[in-house]
């Protein structure tokens, strides 16, 4: 009887463990909800697979989803020939990024967006028509995107317009004409995505739109960050920013730039606008081209503060914009404007506006974009400098009496340019291996001979004869272009003539 009752005691507790089990083992469908699924307390609607009640389309589970549902979609049935229209609060589901595709066939958009609330997560998405978007959110807010692939579009790879507070999070996006595009947008966050190889941009941002962009990757496109007639603030922070033909172009006022890394473009930073502000980021240029760069001359009140160069530097046009605390290749970046009377005794680029009598001797101005800037000054001197391995070695722009003696000009792609300065002597530099040119000047018609040049060294020049440097004069005269109603100048051929140059180098400190 013992016995019996042990048999019926352990065939209960079997029994109450079988309904266990069963109740905490799930099936398949249910692994994948509980694993993958976005927080919902709606349906779930299934598209491809095997379960009976799944869809074959997409867009028929959309259409048939209500606000809250979720549509999850199964890999089994990619690639899904759709051009899907959310108009619902639904989460738009994928089984695995990689393997789970949306094709637009090349038609439109491969997933339209136009409601609040809406995810999509976990899909390749691909093959937009001309002038479409791989994801196009229109008058929608609170999105999410994020865990995409999304290639090959023939547009931007993502749009947002009129949409607020979407969240743009862990996609790939690559080959599109464009990578992410928002326009009068507001509040939005795009971050730690990987954006490369587009055609155009990388990240576009115009028209009243307010952004922060923090943590991409953004390689290989013709602009990083392109952002275009904005009045509103945006905030680029965090950013690796590589390989671009243009790293970070600003055609507008009021950004925020902060703590990113910009590398390797060709050009990494113009700036066509007011009131920006650059503070604390790492521009890298191992090419010796352009690191920060104006394009206007009425470009004012940007602040550029504590940031680092490293093979490159900050060329400027005018003297209204703020530069504080920069460092070139680890040294001081030092920037005078209305100085008088100082010598400078460190610095890996020195920048002069506005200035008078400034002494600067035994500098290492080298790797950088233009080692010494001159603007509007006068009566300065410098000697014993190294001004090689720049882009351009000096600068001199609207200023007159300053004497450049015994420094080494060499390994440049430019080793002077000159434009409308006068009375400005060269004495013993070495000008060597130069790219381009030793000297390019531009003068106006009182000038040309007023630049004074006195046993200079050139290499490939013949020995024994003057050294003689080709220019342009600005003329008089003006000719009117009918079209535009604009008068130009006219310009000339001038010379610069050594006459008694150096046969050899001369041994200055520095010479690499």
């Amino acid at each position: 009887m013992q016995t019996n009752s042990l048999l019926r005691k352990c065939l209960a507790v079997g029994i109450i463990l079988l309904f266990i089990g069963t109740a905490i083992i799930p099936s398949n469908g249910e692994q994948i909800e509980k694993s993958s699924l976005p927080m919902s307390r709606g349906n779930i609607l299934y598209v491809g697979g095997s379960g009976p009640g799944n869809y074959t389309r997409i867009q028929d589970a959309v259409d048939n989803a209500s606000d809250g549902d979720t549509v999850f979609v199964y890999n089994d049935s990619s690639p899904y020939y759709e051009n899907i229209h959310i108009e619902k609060m639904i989460n738009l589901v994928g089984e695995e990024r990689g393997t789970t595709i949306i094709d637009g066939q090349n038609t439109i958009d491969c997933i339209t967006v136009n409601a609040n609330n809406v995810t999509i997560t976990d899909f390749t998405i691909q093959d937009s028509g001309y002038w479409f978007f791989g994801i196009n959110i229109t008058d929608s807010s609170y999105a999410k995107i994020y865990n995409n692939t999304i290639i090959n579009n023939r547009a931007y790879g993502i749009s947002l317009y009129r949409s607020n507070n979407d969240m743009i999070f862990n996609n790939s996006i690559s080959y599109n004409y464009g990578g992410i595009t928002t326009r009068v947008n507001s509040h939005n966050v795009i971050e730690n995505n990987y954006i490369y190889r587009n055609e155009f941009a990388g990240l576009n941002i115009y028209s009243y739109s307010t952004n922060i962009i923090s943590n991409n990757t953004i390689m290989f496109s013709k602009y990083g960050v392109y952002i275009f007639d904005v009045k509103t603030k945006n905030i680029i922070f965090g950013n690796l920013i590589y390989g671009n033909l243009y790293g970070i172009y600003l055609y507008c006022d009021n950004q925020v730039i902060l703590n990113n890394t910009v590398n390797n473009s060709q050009t990494d930073i113009v700036i066509d606008g007011d009131n920006n502000t650059f503070n604390n980021n790492t521009i890298i240029n191992p090419s010796v081209d352009y690191g920060l760069t104006f394009s206007s001359i009425y470009n004012s009140d940007n602040k550029i503060v504590h940031n680092s160069f490293f093979g490159c530097g900050i060329t400027i046009i005018n003297s209204k914009n703020i530069i504080n605390n920069n460092t070139v290749n680890d040294k001081p970046l030092v920037y005078l404007y209305g100085e008088h009377g100082k010598e400078i005794t460190e610095a890996g680029q020195v920048i002069l506006d506005g200035c008078s009598n400034i002494k600067i001797t035994n500098l290492d101005l080298s790797d950088t974009t233009v080692g010494l800037e001159v603007f509007n000054s006068e009566y300065c001197t410098f000697s014993e400098n190294n001004l090689s391995n720049d882009m351009v070695g000096l600068t001199l722009s609207g200023s007159s009496a300053c004497t450049i003696s015994r420094n080494n000009i060499a390994y440049d792609i430019l080793g002077v340019s000159i434009s409308y300065s006068g009375g400005c002597t060269f004495r013993e530099n070495n000008f060597q291996h130069n790219l381009i040119l030793n000297v390019e000047f531009t003068v106006n018609f009182i000038q040309i001979h007023t630049n004074f040049w006195f046993r200079n060294y050139f290499d490939r020049k013949l020995p024994f004869i003057p050294k003689i440097m080709i220019g342009r004069v600005q003329t008089p005269f003006t000719t009117y272009d009918p079209m535009s109603g604009i008068k130009f100048p006219v310009f000339r051929p001038g010379f610069y003539v050594d006459l008694f140059p150096s046969n050899k180098p001369y041994d200055i400190p520095g010479m690499r």
